[in-house]
């Protein structure tokens, strides 16, 4: 019954969600503001990969409800990060509590869609210097994008990639393993 009401549920509704709960009402109670991701990616993200790194560009791609286990939410809230949010179907209410409480851009988009998807993106938005994928389908295409070289973050968060290697073999050229935390895998551009 709970994996049905939680397709139509705001994420941040902590009676309904407690063991998972991650986003604003978290983040308000955290001690530190970078301990309220899932597993805390996004303490380990900020300070190992990202060197404490203020006002750079993120895209989260596949994002969900806009908070959920996504990596930007804290670099955003408390580090001046900008970025973009796409997600091919978002649930109405959730994605229309996100577009209200967030100020990254929020797309509706496919993953197969994503050539054309960036016209649609602000010019200062278009360099990400994070990607972060939270789909098989996101991850190839955030692979094919950059061995195409439309697309080069200096950090790629690849969602449990080891269904399809083929991908992550193509990386290694531009990409090197960092490591495997919680279900991603994240990968620093080779210099």
């Amino acid at each position: 019954m709970k994996h049905k009401l939680y397709r139509w549920l705001p994420s941040w509704s902590n009676s309904l969600h407690a063991k998972r709960r991650k986003g604003w009402m978290r983040c308000a109670q955290a001690e530190h503001p970078l301990k309220f991701g899932q597993e805390l990616q996004d303490l380990v993200l900020f300070e190992n990969i990202l060197a404490q790194k203020k006002d750079g560009v993120f895209w989260e791609l596949g994002a969900g409800d806009g908070v959920v286990g996504l990596h930007s939410l804290a670099l955003e809230l408390f580090h001046g990060w900008k970025g973009v949010l796409i997600e091919h179907a978002p649930r109405p209410l959730p994605w229309k509590m996100a577009q209200e409480r967030r100020r990254a851009l929020c797309m509706e988009a496919a993953h197969s869609d994503y050539p054309a998807n960036l016209k649609k993106i602000p010019t200062e938005l278009t360099k990400p210097e994070l990607v972060a994928c939270h789909s098989e389908a996101w991850n190839e295409t955030a692979v094919q994008a950059t061995l195409a070289g439309t697309l080069r973050p200096r950090v790629l968060i690849l969602h449990l990639p080891q269904a399809d290697l083929r991908w992550v073999s193509r990386l290694q050229p531009h990409y090197r393993f960092a490591f495997a935390f919680h279900d991603d895998e994240y990968y620093l551009a080779r210099a």
